[in-house]
């Protein structure tokens, strides 16, 4: 074979050689990306999936209450409402947030929060108050009213139900520990969605709810009004949708209502759980710092955070003997929230002087 002809071949036998690695590499990168993964599935190629990762849980001590325990049969409920599409973020929202935080904040607090709200809940006292009737969106803070409507309805807490692909395609909720499959208790979905804020939690709640998520939302509607709130409506039990709104001065009414139920207390403050599912053991994490770092006595509190309604908190503590309820909304970011109850619990402090006294300032009665 002449010097030529081998060249030919060996030049053939490489590109071919290189091509074979580009298919491997193309496999590689399709079961790694989702889009180029869809676009294979649509043209009839299978897809090289990549080999699955060992889970390794750490071993450290929980630093709060601590559950663990094998979860009942299960009990599968059919979905009442198609999947939800992605949060909206409304620009009128944005707008409206932006031009209420420029507002000047009374006593100078320079608050972050676009509204805020604070007052006995033994008295019933405004202590103080930024555009607290500015009807926002709340995201997470909704779950308070969730919360309240399943404690109300009186229903089995030991009854078990499966999550279901309906609760975990649910947008915004990728941190979720919940699976596919996975069984729990109503008592143990309300701790979960308390404690760690989780929509799929939340979501199977409403859904095993008696009508299902239509029934439930109509009921939180329906609380709403039986407390007396004139600017406060929901459309879906998580709080993804923009639409889910209210005050920061009614937020508190509903907490009021909510604290009243030892098990929204003790489960809205639980510092980290553990549960051991068929499925492997999850663990679930306060989303408040404050409650992680346990520097407050704090007896009640829910976050929420959406595009639409940034960072929202709800405490109830005691702060000189008396117990407050504290609400922010639309906050510029999770550090600012907290600095922004640090500031309005710091000035009460300040206007009561001495520990247990009168406050010295109020702006009006609920």
């Amino acid at each position: 074979m002449s010097f030529a002809l081998k060249k030919i071949v060996f030049s053939v036998t490489m590109a071919c050689f290189v091509l074979a690695g580009q298919g491997v590499a193309s496999a590689k990168t399709a079961a790694k990306d989702p889009v180029v993964h869809a676009i294979a599935k649509a043209k009839g190629k299978k897809v090289q999936k990549p080999a699955a990762k060992k889970k390794v849980v750490s071993r450290a001590k929980a630093t709060g209450r601590r559950v663990h325990r094998q979860l009942a049969p299960s009990g599968v409920v059919k979905a009442s409402i198609p999947r939800q599409a992605a949060p909206v973020v409304i620009p009128e929202d944005q707008k409206l947030a932006q031009q209420l935080r420029q507002a000047p904040s009374p006593a100078n607090l320079n608050l972050t929060a676009a509204s805020a709200f604070m007052f006995n809940q033994d008295n019933g006292r405004v202590l103080f108050e930024k555009n607290a009737d500015a009807q926002l969106p709340v995201a997470s803070l909704t779950k308070l009213m969730s919360a309240l409507v399943i404690m109300r309805a009186n229903l089995p807490m030991n009854e078990a139900f499966t999550v279901q692909s309906e609760d975990y395609h649910l947008p915004s909720s990728s941190f979720s520990r919940l699976r596919i499959g996975m069984t729990f208790t109503r008592d143990d979905l309300l701790h979960i969605g308390l404690t760690g804020s989780d929509n799929r939690a939340i979501h199977l709640l409403a859904r095993s709810y008696p009508g299902g998520i239509p029934a439930f939302v109509e009921k939180m509607n329906e609380t709403a009004r039986e407390l007396g709130l004139k600017h406060t409506h929901f459309e879906e039990p998580t709080g993804l949708s923009a639409n889910n709104r209210t005050t920061a001065r009614e937020i508190t009414r509903i907490a009021a209502e909510a604290y009243r139920y030892p098990k929204i207390r003790e489960y809205s403050t639980s510092q980290q759980l553990r549960y051991s599912t068929r499925g492997g053991l999850i663990q679930v994490r306060s989303t408040n710092r404050l409650i992680r770092e346990g520097a407050w006595d704090i007896g009640m509190q829910k976050t929420g955070y959406t595009g639409a309604a940034g960072h929202c908190m709800m405490l109830q503590t005691e702060v000189g003997g008396n117990r407050v309820l504290m609400v922010v909304l639309n906050s510029t970011s999770n550090n600012n929230r907290i600095t922004d109850m640090k500031r309005m619990r710091d000035w009460y402090e300040r206007q009561l002087g001495v520990k247990g006294g009168a406050a010295k300032l109020s702006y009006n009665l609920m």
